[in-house]
């Protein structure tokens, strides 16, 4: 001005001190330099981007009005928005279906403003999961994000089965907010992947139909039935059941092939397949009396690599119930004389239900009537393996004696016996043939004399009786009778 000032102030509209000039007049054209404590910027100026200083001048001189001056000055504030993000998760594996999962997003401001609407979006294109992610939850907090501080949003997420059939689960996240200007930022991607454990598990139970357990018979049809179940905790595939031939006792050829329905393509863990094969009974099965059957099932897991059950066997049992029937007969039913020949025939059938090895005929010689000796029972080749039902013939021989025809009668009783392969030997009920000889008896006669004229008195004659047994049995105390009369 064109005055001294007596005194000189400033205000400074970001001050929140005093700003001291030095004291005294100042000079028509001298400067004088106040001062006043720094200015610490706040975040709402670096969210602002800049500061506007305005500072105001006032100098005082006697008898006139006040002399001002006004200086603004600005600066510039670089704004360096920054967002991180650290995606983790409850669980450091994943072991069951039905699991819970909760997703836990730290998101971090590392920039120099403040940000706002601060969340987390799942990528759901990257996300491995077969179910649905829950939407993200954030604190009120995340509204408005200071620099260095941090905000936890989270989600949650429910495990499937083919979570769990899979190595693994990934989800990949980003953060988002908007920085003062309105303009987006947004983090790198965050990765968290949880590993599956994986437990394959089969089991399988082996039956057969409740007839077949109590008793089998030959010809009948044995339903076997494989319950084969998922044990484990993934998806198996392609589950068959393979019957150990090897150790089957019955006969191979009458065991059908294994048929599994279409469910047995993919087998959830908890359920169960039941497949079915048939079984004909043979007459070997009963002979020896059980019929073991040995399986295994067999599955293949979502790597590829195959999952075996222990074998499971079902043994069906056979009642042993070994008979025999025997039939005697003669080749007549009547004799007239001795030296006449008897042929005897013993029918021998197996009326058990398993086969009988060795059979024979046994006469009982305690019990046979007659005098002479019986031939040997001659049985034919077919009695060394005599199967139910099935038949076979006998013989034996006798040749009558004179004792026999005159005992009138001979009897001969015989049993009929077999081997069978487990058991006792079954022993027939006694069968008789009698065959009698009706007594004819018969004497004749033939007399003669010594001479056949005389001559003279008191000439001895002396006569001859030829007596024959024109019978057919033997007579006892025979004499001639002269009639006297």
């Amino acid at each position: 001005g064109t005055v001294p000032l007596e005194t000189v102030t400033v205000a400074d509209n970001k001050l929140t001190g005093p700003v001291t000039c030095p004291a005294g007049p100042l000079a028509v054209g001298a400067y004088v330099t106040c001062e006043a404590a720094p200015y610490v910027l706040t975040q709402a100026d670096v969210d602002a981007g800049q500061v506007i200083n305005n500072a105001v001048a006032t100098g005082t001189t006697p008898n006139l009005p006040p002399a001002t001056d006004e200086d603004t000055e600005t600066t510039t504030i670089t704004g360096a928005p920054k967002l991180e993000i650290i995606k983790s998760a409850s669980a450091d594996k994943i072991t069951r279906v039905g699991q819970n999962i909760e997703y836990s997003f730290e998101l971090t401001n590392t920039g120099n403003v403040t940000l706002s609407d601060v969340t987390a979006v799942d990528d759901k294109a990257r996300f491995t999961g077969s179910g649905e992610l829950s939407p993200v939850l954030c604190p009120e907090a995340a509204r408005s994000l200071a620099p260095g501080k941090s905000v936890t949003c989270s989600a949650t997420y429910t495990v499937t089965q083919a979570d769990l059939d899979s190595a693994e689960l990934k989800n990949v996240a980003t953060g988002t907010a908007t920085d003062p200007r309105r303009t987006t930022v947004g983090t790198e991607p965050s990765e968290v992947t949880i590993p599956t454990e994986q437990k394959p598990a089969l089991a399988m139970v082996k039956s057969a139909d409740a007839a077949a357990m109590e008793n089998i018979a030959v010809g009948q049809k044995v339903r076997y039935s494989f319950a084969v179940s998922n044990t484990g905790n993934v998806t198996l595939e392609n589950v068959t059941v393979t019957d150990d031939r090897a150790k089957f006792t019955g006969d191979p050829t009458q065991l059908s092939d294994i048929t599994c329905p279409e469910s047995a393509a993919s087998l959830a863990p908890n359920e169960s397949v039941t497949c079915i094969a048939t079984y004909k009974v043979t007459q070997a099965d009963v002979d020896r009396g059980t019929v073991k059957n040995t399986a295994t099932a067999t599955a293949i897991d979502r790597t590829r690599t195959p999952v075996t059950t222990s074998p499971s066997d079902v043994t069906i049992p056979s009642e042993a119930a070994p008979s025999i029937d025997l039939e005697k007969s003669a080749s007549t039913e009547t004799i007239t004389r001795a030296g006449q020949e008897i042929t005897y025939s013993f029918v021998v059938k197996n009326t058990g239900n398993m086969t009988l090895k060795n059979v024979k005929v046994i006469d009982d010689v305690e019990q046979f009537s007659g005098s002479g000796k019986l031939s040997d029972v001659t049985c034919p080749d077919g009695a060394s393996s005599l199967a139910p039902g099935a038949t076979v013939i006998c013989f034996a021989s006798y040749t009558a004696t004179q004792a026999d025809v005159d005992a009138g009668v001979i009897t001969n009783v015989a049993t009929a016996t077999g081997t069978p392969l487990r058991g006792s030997s079954p022993v027939s009920k006694p069968s008789d043939a009698t065959v009698t000889a009706p007594a004819s008896p018969s004497l004749s006669v033939m007399k003669s004399a010594s001479t056949e004229t005389i001559t003279e008195a008191g000439q001895e004659i002396t006569y001859s009786f030829l007596i024959e047994n024109t019978g057919n049995v033997t007579l006892t105390d025979v004499t001639a009778v002269d009639d006297r009369a």
